[in-house]
């Protein structure tokens, strides 16, 4: 078998190690996250393998380089989004980098010493640990699985990362609950459908049964009134929105159903 190598050669004389992430491109191209190479390769449609990203010596940072030219660690997660800017968790030091269409890579998230949180902060101050799959959306955004933290976090095409899942108490079940109130353990993957529901691979024994998949729905759980007597009026709920991407969030209307009223809006 033959090393990996940036010349092409052919897929299956390739000697590979620790495969554990596949990711596809519009062209069918396959690319392989080699976790104990240092390395992610590239397969085209004809069978001819070369690296992709990984296999030099300059650590990767927030200044462009050659991904070619990059030393990765323990590459796991990837994934490609849908303007051809490819991702990767590299695990062993928390970091989540982008290589772009030009085969410039650079450091996205993680690296900081921030706990992330449900409040969002650039991305590059978080402290992210041990991560593994990743996912994107139709709108850019991309979602890592901490799987030391627990949690699954969500960077928007602005850089703000925010926890959107985990760092809670609560062993996840059937019933419907806060996707932050939950308590995962390790998260190995992760994924976003079309319509925006994510769903996480929680592979360990939590308390309630080993090797559970989660769903968190893309609708908003509804606001929990008190008792309220007939002809009085609860105290007021806000309902505050945070606008996490690059583009202006406009609300042309505010309504409530019948029987509630806006105090403001």
């Amino acid at each position: 078998s033959n090393a990996p190598s940036t010349t092409a050669q052919t897929a299956t004389s390739v000697a590979l190690s620790g495969v554990n992430s596949l990711a596809t491109d519009k062209a069918e191209n396959l690319y392989i996250s080699d976790f104990f190479n240092n390395l992610v390769e590239k397969v085209t449609p004809a069978g001819q393998l070369s690296i992709f990203a990984g296999g030099g010596s300059t650590p990767v940072s927030t200044t462009p380089q050659a991904a070619t030219s990059a030393a990765l660690n323990g590459p796991t997660g990837i994934v490609m989004d849908d303007t051809g800017n490819f991702y990767i968790s590299d695990q062993n030091i928390g970091v989540i980098e982008k290589v772009n269409s030009s085969g410039q890579i650079i450091s996205v998230a993680g690296g900081g010493n921030t706990e992330p949180s449900t409040t969002p902060q650039p991305a590059l101050n978080a402290e992210i640990s041990n991560p593994a799959g990743l996912a994107v959306d139709g709108a850019g955004d991309l979602y890592i699985a901490d799987y030391s933290n627990d949690e699954v976090e969500r960077v928007s095409p602005a850089g703000q990362l925010t926890v959107i899942a985990g760092g809670g108490s609560t062993i996840p079940s059937a019933t419907a609950q806060v996707a932050t109130t939950a308590q995962f353990g390790n998260i190995e993957g992760v994924e976003v459908d079309g319509a925006g529901n994510v769903y996480i691979a929680d592979g360990q024994d939590i308390g309630n049964g080993n090797n559970m998949i989660e769903k968190v729905a893309t609708v908003i759980a509804p606001l929990s009134f008190p008792f309220t007597s007939v002809g009085s009026t609860s105290v007021p709920q806000p309902v505050n929105l945070t606008n996490t991407g690059n583009q202006t969030l406009t609300l042309n209307s505010v309504s409530a159903a019948t029987d509630f009223s806006l105090q403001s809006s």
